[in-house]
């Protein structure tokens, strides 16, 4: 019989960076925060903050993400093993129960030979 189906794996999540750290998709542009600045009439700085808490924003929800799509992993993972314990489990109980049954005819076979001789009785 098989051992295992298969070796085990480890997933690992790493997350993309801290916050601090410029991410590819939000590249900092200063002639575009200042344009948007004079469009809305207000200060640089505040464009300049509110994309800070955007890309904060940004950040969290690739962490996520990224740990979502670990634990779907490691989910799926589970349910396969799991699958494959219920059904090995399933296969030793049968063995088992027929084991038990083989037992059970021979005691009574054997019982049986022992009250058909009148001569022990």
């Amino acid at each position: 019989m098989k051992d295992k189906v298969n070796s085990k794996s480890v997933t690992l999540a790493i997350h993309p960076g801290k916050e601090e750290e410029t991410d590819t998709d939000f590249k900092e542009s200063s002639s575009e925060d200042k344009e948007m600045a004079e469009a809305a009439g207000v200060a640089e700085s505040e464009i300049n903050e509110l994309n800070g808490m955007v890309r904060k924003v940004y950040k969290n929800v690739k962490n996520l993400l990224t740990e979502s799509k670990m634990s779907m992993i490691r989910q799926d993972s589970h349910n396969k093993a799991a699958a494959y314990n219920g059904s090995t489990n399933m296969y030793m109980s049968l063995f088992e129960c027929l084991a038990f049954m083989g037992i059970c005819a021979f005691n009574l076979y054997h019982i049986k030979g022992i009250l058909d001789n009148r001569r022990i009785i």
